[in-house]
């Protein structure tokens, strides 16, 4: 295959990520009226996030190795990693809804399908549904960008050829089109075949908001231990965790 045939299909794996896929899934099985405008305006926002960052890295990829040989595989971020990923792992611990105490009356009127609806509300402007709508896509995609693999790794892609930068551009808002393909096809089945998915989507519904917290738990708690075990491992700290445990089992 060519690099074109890998972008389709990274974009492909991109395009079922958080923010371009669960986010818009999880506006669409609102019970309310969908909006294709206001839709529309988290996608565009999500396309414009992606393109400008990728742009960005396809231009700095150079400066980016070069930093990426000194900072990243310095002993003081190896602790900062470690350190990050000691404290995913507690996060994650304590958002397993095992080790808390049912919502209090305080909790529910955050479930995030009632603040969903309070998005999409009409009650709202359309200047407050546009920065609201805004605001999250830009949250989502910032918080996850760092952990894409397959977006970081189509942009060395692109960086490694002789491209021009305008055709590294195209090459980009193609990738990042694909990206929000599958929240469009659903977009349409929505309008256009609602009483269809209507209960395949209040099913769908229940079942994120019952394991919604659960399943977040455990990518972040996996996310934790693969900086921490990775950080280990650069510090050589393994040594120094064996011999504890050898001691731990003597005693």
């Amino acid at each position: 295959m060519n690099d074109l045939s890998y972008l389709i299909i990274l974009a492909l794996i991109d395009s079922l990520s958080f923010g371009t896929l669960l986010i818009p899934l999880w506006l669409l099985i609102s019970s309310k009226e969908i909006k294709i405008k206001r839709f529309s305006i988290y996608i565009v926002t999500v396309v414009l996030f992606y393109f400008i960052t990728g742009l960005v890295l396809v231009i700095s990829a150079e400066a980016l190795l070069n930093l990426g040989e000194t900072f990243f595989q310095s002993t003081t971020f190896q602790y900062f990693q470690l350190i990050l990923g000691v404290g995913l792992i507690i996060i994650s611990y304590r958002m397993d809804s095992k080790t808390i105490n049912r919502r209090t009356e305080k909790q529910e009127k955050t479930n995030p399908s009632v603040w969903r609806d309070q998005l999409l509300s009409d009650s709202n402007t359309a200047k407050q549904s546009s920065i609201m709508l805004i605001s999250l896509a830009f949250t989502a995609c910032l918080l996850e960008v760092a952990t894409m693999l397959p977006y970081l790794l189509a942009i060395g892609i692109i960086s490694s050829n002789d491209y021009s930068l305008q055709q590294s551009g195209f090459i980009l808002f193609g990738y990042c089109i694909i990206m929000i393909l599958p929240a469009l096809i659903l977009l349409m089945g929505r309008v256009f075949a609602h009483n269809l998915l209507k209960k395949p989507l209040i099913h769908l519904e229940v079942w994120l908001s019952k394991n919604a917290r659960n399943t977040t738990a455990w990518i972040i708690g996996i996310v934790g231990f693969i900086l921490a075990a990775n950080a280990i491992y650069e510090l050589e700290l393994y040594h120094l965790m064996a011999c504890i445990l050898n001691v731990s089992f003597v005693t």
